[in-house]
């Protein structure tokens, strides 16, 4: 269980495996340790995978409210982590971990082999064009930054998972050991929140990111995701009509973890291909 320090505090990550590196990286309210299956499925193909936990999440000390955080601060530590690694990597990527994890393909892309962008937040796009998709999205955000500011924590919570499972009941029927690692990490989302709302401009990709990108990434989405991811990957493909988009039948935003086995095909293919 390596450590990587940085500039604004310590990182831990996972390698396991030998041959070229793939790098996994996560979304709001998740750790390093949901890629397992996925992790485990690109080893036994013959490559390494490197599960990181973004900073304020899994095993790294939780983000407090009242401690500063900008996008900056996870760049800063996938940058630092693939300099430790010393190699290039393939990008693996799922929810926010595209924005988050965008520095790394967009500024630096002589260290980015692929990318796989698993149900991706591309929400700068909806922006630009004026989606009125992404008011699902503005509405979460709104409603789990002012449940947070009223110290309702469990609402703003429930809020995040039910939508995003598109089930009611979804956080209620959590198991508990699941719920006390979420709550853990509750203020590290609303850091995301809330910067996203004050100011979209670090959240890339915009439309002359993914027209300057060297590389067409792979990306995978659920059948029954919601609709802003839906127009999102749409925008996506107009902009780049190369772009492959595959859909997981029954499968929502979690796609990577419900349903590993059936991901694990296409994605072995495009690294294998890249």
């Amino acid at each position: 269980m390596p450590v990587l320090n940085f500039d604004h505090g310590q990182m831990h990550y996972d390698v396991t495996g030998h041959g070229p590196a793939v790098l996994f990286v996560h979304g709001s309210l998740a750790a390093g340790a949901q890629w397992r299956n996925l992790a485990q499925s690109v080893v036994n193909a013959g490559f390494t995978a490197v599960t990181a936990d973004l900073p304020g999440y899994g095993r790294n000390e939780p983000w407090t409210v009242e401690r500063p955080w900008t996008p900056d601060i996870d760049a800063a530590a996938l940058k630092a982590l693939v300099e430790e690694l010393d190699t290039s990597v393939h990008l693996v990527t799922h929810s926010g971990g595209t924005m988050l994890s965008f520095p790394l393909l967009g500024d630096t892309p002589e260290i980015v082999r692929s990318a796989a962008w698993l149900e991706p937040s591309l929400w700068g796009l909806l922006r630009e064009q004026e989606n009125p998709k992404l008011r699902e999205i503005v509405e979460l955000a709104t409603t789990y930054v002012a449940h947070m500011d009223a110290g309702a924590q469990e609402e703003a919570i429930e809020v995040f998972i039910d939508t995003w499972a598109r089930r009611p009941g979804t956080w209620a029927a959590t198991p508990e050991k699941m719920q006390e690692k979420i709550r853990r990490v509750a203020a590290r989302l609303y850091h995301e929140w809330n910067s996203w709302l004050r100011d979209y401009g670090p959240y890339r990709p915009y439309t002359e990111d993914i027209r300057s990108l060297s590389i067409d990434p792979l990306v995978i989405k659920g059948g029954e995701t919601i609709e802003a991811m839906n127009a999102a990957c749409a925008s996506l493909v107009a902009l780049r009509p190369r772009i492959k988009v595959i859909e997981i039948e029954g499968a929502g935003h979690n796609v990577p973890f419900t349903h590993s086995e059936e991901v694990a095909g296409p994605l072995l293919d495009h690294l294998r291909s890249s």
